[in-house]
Parts: structure tokens; C-alpha cells; sequence
């Protein structure tokens, strides 16, 4: 049996941790607890903090972009007009109008609307009704004070040259001559055929004695194609006629 003596210096060492190890395990914790309640006792209790809660930001509505018309853009753009003599840009919010009745639309075809007067004066004179003369005119000639048709009818109205010298219309191009003439033989058609506005047209289309042959209308394509135009621009005139004269 062998017997292991430590050496000296193993001794020494042993002999110090020792003490160390001993100290460190039996050396009293520091009651934190306690000292924590007698800060407590001291202060006293705090109260809650209450932290406020924002109010929402109201919407506000995003301004529209301000207007500005097309010919300053493009002035200003080509450096034609100064900056001091734009207009200063408002917002394109407009406050809502009072409701107003608005009135009717009055609206005519350029080209006819410089005849209107003369339909009009027709009418007087003659007792036909306007939106009828017209229907009549846009059928024929469809506004054309020139026009003359592949058997030689001419003008608005398209009268044919001995019809013309017939009701002493001088000159059928003549915009006034031709509707007064014009005008005058369909009025002396309809008292002819008793006020029928159907049977007047065919005559004015294709001829007194064509009717009287038909004993009515008649049967020709082109013809009742003509009556039915008519009477089609008829219903329209009466409206835009019925606005020119309230003008």
C-alpha cells in the first residue's frame, strides 16, 4: 500500500480556499424586500398615471384644382402673355346655385336659320303652317337656295320654270321669290284636296294630274318615300319653329 504525502505547497493552497469557500456561504444576503417596503412606507402609494387618448383629426376635403382656360395655358406656355396678366387661379368649388327653371334650348341648323325668317313671313301671309313649309324646303332641297334637280326643278323649293312663271316668281334662286312662290302652290294643293296634307305633297311631288290618275297617292316608291320624309321633318320643325318665334 502505497501512501500519497501532498506536497507543501498543495497544503498551503487547500489550507486557504477553505476559509474563502466557508466566509462566502455563511456571509447574509441583503434583504432587498425589506428595504423595498420601507421606500414604499415612505412615499406612500402612487397613483395610476392616465395617459389622455388623441382626438381623431377631422377630414378635411381636398380642394379641387384651380381652372384655367386653354388659350392662357397655351399664351403662357409660348411666352406671349406676361405672368402680371394671368389670372389669379381660384378653386374650381362653386357654392350650389339656387334651382332655377332653366329655360328651353332654342337651337336651329346654321344654314336653315337664316331661312327661318322668310318661312315665318310665308306663313303669315299665306296661312300655312311653318314647321310644315319648312319640312318642305328640307325635303327638296334640304336648305340649298342652288340646287336644281335632274328634271330642272329649281331652288329651295324646286319649282319647276313654267310652275314658276306661273305664280310670277321671277327668279327661283332668289331665297324669297322661290319660298313665296312655292308656298303659294302648296296652299292652292291643299284647298284642292280639301286640307289633305298627304295628297297636297303627292301633288307637289309628282303632279295634279298624277293624283287624279291614282284617284289618291301615288303607287311610285319615290314618291311616298317623299311624303314620308316630310311629314318626318314636319313633327321636328314644329318644336324648333315653336322656339325660334318665342325668341
Amino acid at each position: 500500500m502505497k501512501i500519497h504525502i501532498l506536497s507543501r505547497p498543495r497544503i498551503q493552497k487547500s489550507v486557504l480556499i477553505i476559509p474563502v469557500m466557508i466566509l462566502l456561504i455563511t456571509w447574509p444576503a441583503p434583504k432587498l424586500n425589506s428595504e423595498i417596503e420601507t421606500v414604499q412606507a415612505a412615499v406612500g402609494t402612487l397613483p395610476p398615471v392616465s395617459v389622455p387618448t388623441p382626438e381623431p383629426t377631422p377630414y378635411l376635403p381636398m380642394e379641387q384644382p384651380a381652372v384655367l382656360p386653354a388659350a392662357t395655358i397655351v399664351a403662357a406656355v409660348s411666352g406671349n402673355t406676361q405672368p402680371e396678366s394671368l389670372p389669379v387661379l381660384q378653386p374650381a368649388i362653386t357654392p350650389p346655385a339656387e334651382s332655377k327653371k332653366q329655360p328651353a334650348v332654342k337651337t336651329c341648323d346654321l344654314v336653315e336659320c337664316k331661312y327661318y325668317a322668310l318661312v315665318i313671313r310665308a306663313s303669315k301671309r299665306h296661312q300655312i303652317e311653318p314647321a310644315l313649309i319648312a319640312a318642305i324646303i328640307k325635303a327638296e332641297s334640304d336648305y340649298d337656295p342652288r340646287a336644281v334637280s335632274h328634271r330642272g326643278a329649281e331652288g329651295l323649293m324646286q319649282l319647276m320654270p313654267p310652275t314658276a312663271a306661273e305664280l310670277g316668281v321671277e327668279n327661283s334662286f332668289n331665297p324669297e321669290h322661290n319660298i313665296n312662290g312655292g308656298v303659294r302652290y302648296y296652299k292652292k294643293l291643299l284647298k284642292r284636296y280639301d286640307g289633305n296634307i298627304e295628297l297636297a305633297l303627292a301633288a307637289y311631288n309628282a303632279g295634279m294630274q298624277t293624283v287624279k290618275k291614282y284617284k289618291g297617292v301615288p303607287p311610285f316608291k319615290a314618291t311616298r318615300q317623299y311624303i314620308k320624309k316630310v311629314l318626318h321633318y314636319y313633327q321636328i320643325y314644329k318644336k324648333t319653329l315653336v322656339a325660334v318665334e318665342s325668341a
